[in-house]
């Protein structure tokens, strides 16, 4: 497999990674009037992202090799993107909307990365799948705002963690 895809794949897990570490914690900090229903949503994308994680990383070892599953590198690259999320200056509702973004962008390198590839459908329906989740978690969040319908554009120059930052490759 080429090394765009398996770098693609690489950032990708690594992002799901920064999103359940940054939402894990944003639930134990959950604060104010609201802070139970806070707790909660939290937990509950938090949660949702442990079996992303291990499709991800399946995914990953079944086009590339287990061999390319670098725990060290994996964490080193997800405290970058969380580092980065967590250093913005906005709510933190903000944060975990920002971070279930960039973990759809990184989901659309994936898909871009393999087109023509003979894993194209298969790897498209797995982060299809994870991009479906995360369009979940950033209708709910944006709810939790009180922003209205789904745009893209609210966060535009706080969300562009992914596409800023080189993480494997």
């Amino acid at each position: 497999m080429s090394a765009a895809v398996l770098t693609s794949l690489l950032n990708g897990w690594a992002a799901i990674h920064a999103e359940y570490w940054l939402l894990w914690t944003l639930h134990w900090r959950a604060k104010g009037t609201g802070y139970y229903g806070d707790h909660l949503l939290y937990q509950r994308l938090y949660e949702a992202r442990q079996a992303e994680l291990d499709r991800m990383a399946e995914v990953t070892a079944a086009v590339g090799g287990a061999d390319v599953l670098k725990p060290v590198a994996g964490l080193a690259n997800a405290q970058r993107i969380a580092a980065q999320i967590e250093s913005q200056p906005v709510s933190d509702v903000e944060k975990a909307l920002m971070a279930a973004q960039t973990t759809m962008e990184a989901m659309n390198h994936v898909s871009q990365a393999v087109k023509g590839t003979p894993y194209a459908l298969a790897i498209d329906n797995a982060v299809g799948g994870i991009a479906d989740a995360h369009l979940e978690a950033v209708y709910l969040l944006q709810q939790r705002l009180s922003s209205g319908p789904l745009n893209p554009k609210r966060l535009a120059k706080n969300s562009r963690v992914y596409g800023s930052t080189r993480f494997f490759g």
